[in-house]
C-alpha cells in the first residue's frame, strides 16, 4: 500500500516522541510527501533544539534519519494551484493543503497526526469537500482502507 504522509507523521519517524511507535509499520509502505516536508521538518528540528528538547548529538542523528527516510518527494510547484484552491475553500492553511493536493493527485490516503486537519477534511461537504481520504495516525492500521470523503 502507498500513502501520503505529512510532517506531523514524518517527524515521528526520526524523533522518538508520542506516536512514534504508530509510524513504524509505515516503513513497510511506499510513502510520498510534497518537498515542502523538508522545510517543515527542518523547522521542527530547529524548534526542538531551541527549546532544549534535542541535544546537538540527537539533532545530528535525527537529521541523518530524516535524510535517509524512505519518502518520495514531489515538487510543490505542481501542487500549488490545487493547494491554494483547497486552502481557500476549506479556510485552512495552505501548507497543509499541499499534502491534501498530493493525496488527491496520487489518489492515495493521507496519514496525519494533525487532528485539526483530520477534522477539517472530514467536515468538508458539497463544494468544500476535498475528495481526499484521510487517516488520523491514531486510527492507522496497516492494510486497512481509509474512509472516503467523496
Amino acid at each position: 500500500m502507498s500513502y501520503v504522509v505529512d510532517a506531523s507523521v514524518v517527524i515521528k519517524l526520526v524523533i522518538d516522541e508520542p506516536g512514534s511507535e504508530q509510524v513504524l509499520p509505515l516503513r513497510e509502505h511506499d510513502l510520498f510527501a510534497p518537498d515542502l516536508m523538508f522545510a517543515e521538518i527542518t523547522n521542527i528540528l530547529w524548534k526542538k533544539v531551541r527549546r532544549g528538547d534535542l541535544t546537538a548529538e540527537m539533532l545530528a542523528m535525527a537529521a541523518d534519519l530524516f535524510q535517509q527516510a524512505p519518502i518520495k518527494s514531489i515538487p510543490c510547484q505542481s501542487l500549488a494551484d490545487d493547494a491554494l484552491d483547497l486552502a481557500l475553500r476549506l479556510d485552512h492553511p495552505a501548507y497543509d493543503m499541499f499534502y491534501v493536493a498530493l493525496a488527491r493527485l496520487l489518489d492515495l490516503p493521507l496519514i496525519t497526526a494533525d487532528l485539526k486537519l483530520v477534522q477539517r477534511l472530514r467536515s468538508g461537504t458539497g463544494d468544500r469537500n476535498p475528495a481526499c481520504r484521510v487517516i488520523a495516525l491514531t486510527e492507522f492500521q496497516p492494510g486497512a482502507s481509509a474512509p472516503s470523503l467523496s
